[in-house]
């Protein structure tokens, strides 16, 4: 059996997924995107709550509001770097993987202000 963290979700069926799972709890929002909590993340990636969580804190994924009672709300961005994660991770650090982010994440930028 593989670790959690090593399963690859169907990014055929993720917009889907996306759509089911939207976080009815989340105030709407003037951009009107869909929110995700972490379990929704949880449930659709088969990375685990802590895992998720861990990777918030370290800046591999990034929360995009929160809740009154104080729970992080993801957008669609979450599962997309999740699915990269999940890539990255079969043969590269933590540490590489926060570089490679980072320098996507910068080429994504610039090629999106040109």
């Amino acid at each position: 059996m593989q670790p959690r963290h090593e399963h690859i979700f169907d990014q055929n069926t993720m917009q889907e997924d996306l759509a089911k799972i939207a976080a009815p709890q989340a105030k709407p929002q003037a951009h009107a995107r869909p929110l995700f909590r972490i379990g929704d993340l949880a449930r659709s990636t088969r990375f685990s709550r802590q895992t998720i969580h861990n990777y918030t804190v370290m800046g591999l994924i990034q929360e995009v509001a929160w809740t009154e009672g104080g729970h992080r709300l993801y957008d669609e961005t979450a599962f997309h770097r999740l699915l990269r994660i999940s890539q990255l991770r079969k043969d590269k650090t933590l540490a590489q993987i926060r570089q490679i982010l980072a320098t996507e994440y910068r080429e994504n930028m610039t090629n999106n202000t040109s």
